[in-house]
């Protein structure tokens, strides 16, 4: 992220000691737990004036689940706060948000700008892959939560063929590897398998995971 952020004179300002949001695992043994580790994130970035950028769609995902349900909840919000009080002296009050990189990219930097720092065109069959954690309202930016297209814009920009294919938006099962692998790893053949069928000669996910 950091070598396309300094080509678009994106400023990135790292949080350092921020925790992982959690990659939807860590609320399966503790909501709570989740939320409080990710408020502290929150607290980080607020206390810097600056918004959050993430190239992973499950991090924006998780991370915008966390921060929406903090902002209408402010009982909660309290409790949480309590805790972060209590364990690193920090509190959060609602004031910063979340992005992924493709959006902010899209949407604020612009394609045309994307298309003039490109260097070496890729020539390749490329099928987006979305996942389902970041189409959500609120967290996809002006894309469509139900068809987005912003990664094939992208592609298109950066010299590549968008492959059109059902699983762009689907589910891997990642969050549940470590007690259902055989049932992921189906998952994600399958995935695979129809983006081949389709014709794509290689895929770009906008989650790390």
């Amino acid at each position: 992220m950091e070598t396309v952020a300094q080509s678009l004179n994106i400023e990135l300002v790292p949080l350092r000691g921020a925790t992982s949001c959690g990659a939807g695992i860590i609320r399966q043994a503790s909501r709570r737990l989740q939320l409080t580790l990710n408020a502290r994130t929150f607290a980080m970035a607020e206390e810097l004036g600056l918004d959050i950028i993430t190239p992973c769609a499950a991090t924006a995902g998780n991370l915008h689940e966390d921060l929406t349900v903090l902002k209408q909840d402010p009982n909660l919000l309290g409790e949480i706060n309590e805790v972060l009080e209590r364990t690193c002296g920090r509190s959060f009050s609602g004031g910063t948000d979340v992005h992924h990189l493709l959006h902010v990219i899209v949407d604020e930097i612009g394609l045309e700008k994307l298309e003039a720092v490109v260097r070496n065109p890729i020539d390749f069959d490329v099928a987006g892959f979305y996942g389902p954690n970041m189409q959500q309202m609120g967290a996809c930016g002006g894309d469509d939560v139900h068809d987005p297209d912003y990664l094939e814009q992208v592609i298109e920009a950066l010299g590549g063929r968008p492959v059109q294919w059902e699983s762009r938006t689907q589910s891997v099962g990642v969050p549940g590897l470590f007690s259902e692998e055989p049932t992921v790893m189906r998952q994600a053949a399958a995935a695979l398998h129809e983006a081949k069928s389709e014709g794509a000669d290689l895929i770009v996910s906008a989650c790390n995971l």
